[in-house]
Parts: structure tokens; sequence; C-alpha cells
């Protein structure tokens, strides 16, 4: 059907008055001839017939909201809201609201959202703007809110000029007094003229428990921003967005590792797909940022911001697409400056956490809640930098020499890896290998560890040289024999593969980053040749057995004596 063949009306807005329309009727022949049209493939007659329906009921509908909103304004105490005829006419009316406006022929769709948002938009946000109303009323006008904005630039911009995206300040002192006065004991009726945000919308669908008006805004807004519209990076609207992610009480059980899939909802999904928007436009580092606001560093990390990180890994680890695009989803697949910027700035992220961790099991100066959150947040971080630079590419190659020629991540994951590998040392010492002991934390933060190192090294010389030359010193905790001693990077990679029984995946890891740093680099191969048993392994059983082995340094001879002479 062509545009120059739907005859356009304008629709006028009458005074609201009672009307007189039988919806239950209106929302049949709707349904009818959508059928119709579903049927025939749309010939010009029906769309016509139903664009009449359209033209015949939209003030009816105009109408009908209008008394519904009416009602939502008053006082408790008058004509409350809960009539169930109005919440019944108000039902059928937004039903057949969106119904006119579904994913239809563009071109009908377009008159059809032309016309909606002049006559029915200020009221579908009055109702998205209650704490008080009806759960299905909100479902409905949230739905018909999405449908508006739906690939249409125009009125797209039009809610963008009526919506702000957060309250402003004078609105939130307005909304604290309001509620300063209903502590008091005094009814507040709503107002009537209002400025409507995306941020009050979603927290009234929220308090209300309605997680699918909920995801129905969130949707809403995902589709006025892929309509045209700017994204906003707004700290309000983050921090509201993320903080409906999943329910309050699973955030504890988040941060501890637990599952959260059991929680996922329509609305979760439609906050997945924002933040993927937001992260496929390279606008993560603005995100994160914007959550803590002017307060932003590096060294911490708020819930929010963890919710945020889990969000992306959910992006980055979805199978669908090949392993080649998952770096473009942290960034613009045009000229990959997005992904390379998020990438920069992740692993300056990254860089700081584990150094304020090292620091803090050090010294123990952190509560054991940051201490949580800095090392889930570091964990998360490891997954994704791991997962997006396994494709081998041009663009990804780019990113892994820029993470290390623009970022300590190497030198501190080198660190990182030898401070939990000495811990581990330490806490087994005088056991074989088979009864070496390692919690998950540590097996999870030593893979994550040595495969980010591994897959920093593929390719890239200077990655592979920098983690040969960056000295990881030994603690004077560990033993005396090898406090002082001279290790790097490499050296620590190669000790890994000694917890074999204990944590196989490591093993495994290491093997792979292992060959990616020796690959075509003769002083790393070199340096692996040279290295030579130095100091011999006290087990259990020697000391059980009352000997000791010790190897001569420069020539390699060993030599067993027993404890008895040492001591002697």
């Amino acid at each position: 059907m062509s545009k120059e063949s739907i005859r356009e009306k304008t629709i006028k807005l009458a005074t609201p008055q009672k009307t007189t329309v039988d919806w239950g009727f209106v929302l049949q022949e709707c349904r009818h001839q959508r059928m119709r049209l579903e049927e025939s493939s749309g010939t010009k007659e029906d769309w016509a017939s139903f664009l009449d329906l359209f033209y015949q009921y939209g003030t009816h509908i105009a109408s009908q909201l209008s008394i519904y909103c009416q009602r939502l304004s008053a006082r408790k105490g008058s004509s409350s809201v809960d009539g169930k005829e109005v919440i019944r006419d108000t039902r059928n009316a937004l039903r057949i609201a969106v119904s006119f406006n579904s994913n239809f022929e563009a071109s009908y769709r377009e008159v059809v959202q032309k016309n909606s948002i002049d006559i029915w938009t200020e009221r579908v946000l009055d109702i998205l703007s209650s704490q008080r109303g009806d759960a299905k009323c909100r479902l409905f006008a949230a739905q018909l809110l999405s449908n508006l904005v739906t690939q249409n630039a125009h009125t797209a911009q039009k809610i963008n000029k009526l919506v702000s995206f957060a309250p402003s300040n004078s609105q939130i002192c307005s909304s604290l007094q309001n509620v300063v006065v209903s502590f008091d004991g005094d009814d507040v009726a709503e107002s009537t003229s209002r400025s409507f945000n995306w941020v009050d919308m979603m927290l009234c669908a929220s308090k209300s428990n309605n997680r699918e008006a909920l995801a129905a805004i969130v949707a809403a807004l995902h589709n006025m921003f892929a309509s045209g519209v700017e994204l906003s990076t707004n700290s309000l609207l983050v921090s509201t967005i993320l903080r409906q992610l999943i329910a309050a009480n699973s955030i504890k059980g988040l941060i501890q590792g637990e599952s959260s899939e059991d929680m996922t909802d329509a609305a979760t999904e439609w906050i997945v797909i924002l933040i993927s928007k937001y992260c496929k436009e390279g606008k993560l580092p603005s995100l994160y940022r914007a959550i803590s606001g002017e307060s932003f560093v590096m060294e911490t990390c708020l819930l929010e911001q963890l919710v945020l990180l889990h969000c992306v890994r959910s992006i980055v680890d979805d199978p669908i697409g090949q392993a080649t695009d998952r770096y473009g989803r942290l960034g613009s697949k045009v000229d990959g400056f997005g992904s390379l910027a998020t990438h920069l700035f992740l692993s300056e992220i990254l860089a700081s956490l584990l150094a304020r961790s090292f620091v803090s099991k050090q010294v123990g100066s952190s509560s054991k809640e940051d201490t949580s959150l800095v090392d889930s947040a570091s964990s998360t971080i490891l997954y994704i930098l791991s997962e997006t630079l396994t494709a081998d590419s041009e663009e990804t190659s780019q990113i892994r020499i820029c993470m290390g020629q623009n970022t300590e991540l190497i030198p501190v994951a080198c660190k990182a890896l030898g401070d939990v590998y000495d811990r581990i040392t330490l806490r087994n010492t005088g056991r074989n290998a088979r009864e070496t002991l390692i919690d998950d934390d540590e097996q999870a933060q030593m893979v994550g560890l040595v495969r980010l190192l591994g897959n920093l090294a593929y390719g890239c010389k200077d990655n592979q040289d920098a983690i040969r030359q960056t000295a990881v010193p030994v603690p004077e905790s560990v033993t005396d024999a090898r406090h002082g001693e001279e290790r790097g990077g490499l050296h620590v990679l190669l000790s890994c593969t000694a917890y074999s029984h204990a944590c196989f995946t490591l093993r495994e890891w290491a093997v792979v980053a292992i060959r990616n740093v020796l690959e075509n680099n003769t002083a790393n191969q070199e340096l692996v040749e040279q290295l030579e048993a130095k100091q011999g392994v006290q087990s259990a059983v020697m000391n059980d057995m009352g000997i000791q082995v010790n190897v001569e340094p420069k020539s390699g001879k060993v030599e067993v004596r027993t404890l008895e002479k040492i001591i002697g």
C-alpha cells in the first residue's frame, strides 16, 4: 500500500466526557480486521477499513484515557481509580490503541503513529508517571508508548522533547516535600500538570511490582534510541536502569558468585538489550563512569557498576554470532575505535582493581564487603577481556598491542598471578602434589589471569617481551631460600603447571599461554631452555624419612643429606 493511497486525517481532541462506546465490541472488531489483514496480506480495501476504524475511535480512546487520568489525580478519599467499570473500559481502550500501532507496513504505521502521538501521548505518560493505578492499564500504556516510537524518527524526537531522561533538581525537591507532607498525615493529590521523565516512569512501575510494565518502558526507551535519538549517559537514568536489572535480594548472591538465571524476566532481557546497544556504540566507559558521577574512582567498585559488568559479560558470552564478532560487541564495528577505547578503559579498571586487591591482602585495609566487590569485578572483567581477545583478526591484534603499550595491565597481572601462586604454595608447604588445596576463588583468579596473559601474548612480540621482562619478586613469607629470587612473568606462568592435580583447567590454560608467549620469540625460548633446577622440593614424605635434597646451582649436582646433619 503506497503512502499516497492512505487517507491522512487529523484527529482533534474534544473535551473529556464519559464515553458511551461499547469497548468490547470495538476490540472484537479491531481483532477481526487485523485477522483479515494478516490472511489477505493487506488489500487496499482492508487497510482503508482498518484506518477508518482508527479515525472513528481515536478521540473516544483519548476521552477514556482522560477520564482514567482524572481519577488517578484525585485524592484517595474522593472518587478513587478502583472503579471496576472505568478500569475495564480503559483496559479495552488501551488494548485497541496498542493494536492500532502494532508493527504493520511502514507507510500505514507512520500515519497512525503521527496521529496517535498527538492525541494520546500525554495521557499515556500520566498513567505511567502515577504511583497509583491498575497494573494492566500501566502495562498496556507502556506497550503503547513502545509502539509509538518504533522505527519512527519523527515520533521518537517528539517523545524525547516531551520526556526528559531524569527529574530535575527542583522536581526531586518537590517530590521530597510531598513525601514529608504525606508522613504528616495529609493526603497529597498527584499533580495534574507535570514534567515527565523516564526515571520516574521506571520507578513507578518498579514500586508497583509491575515488571512487565517496566520491561515495556525499557523497550520504549530502547526503541526511541534505535529511531535516532542520541544515547543518554545521565547518571540517575543509568543507575536506575541497572538497579532494575535483577531483584534487590539477588544482588548479594551475584556478589558471591551464585547464579541468577532464575531471576531473569522480560525486564531483565530488555535491559540487557538496551545495555548491549550502549556497548556496541562504544558507550560502556561513559556508562561505568556515570554511575558514580563526579566521584568516579577506578580503584573502587559500586554495586551498580558490578551489575553493569555482569550484564556486559552476558552480552559478550552470548553464543549468537562468531567469535570474531565479539570484540565488536564492545564498540563500533565500523572503525573499531569504540571497541579499542572500551578495551583500554576495562584494562585500566582491571589493573587498578588488581593493584588495590593486592595491597588489601598485604595490609588487610579493606572490609570484607569491599573486597568481595573488587574481587567479583576483577573476575568479571578478566572473563570479558579474555573472551573478546580470542578473535584472530586485524582489529583484535591492534587492540592487544594498544593494551600492552598504553596500560599497566601486563605487569600488574603478572604480579597478581605471582601473588596468588605464592599464597597457594605457602599454604601447601609439606604436601605432595595430589594433596594440594586450592579454593574455588583462587582457581578462578589464576585461570582468568593465565588466560588473559596468554591471549595478550598471542601474535604480539611486544606483549611477549613484557611478560618476560616483568619482575615478580618472591615475598619473604614464602621461604627464606626463595626470598629475593629473581623471576619474571614467564617463570610464574611455567610454575602454574605444577598445580595440574589440583586444577586441571589451570594446567591446560597455562600450556596455551606458554605456547603463545614462546611462539616466534627467540629470547623467551632461550630463557626456557636455560632454566635448570636450582632447589630441591621438600615434601612431607622426605621430612618423615629425615632427609633433604639439595641442588648445586652452578653444576646441577644433586646431594641428599639427613636433616640431623643439616641441623647439627
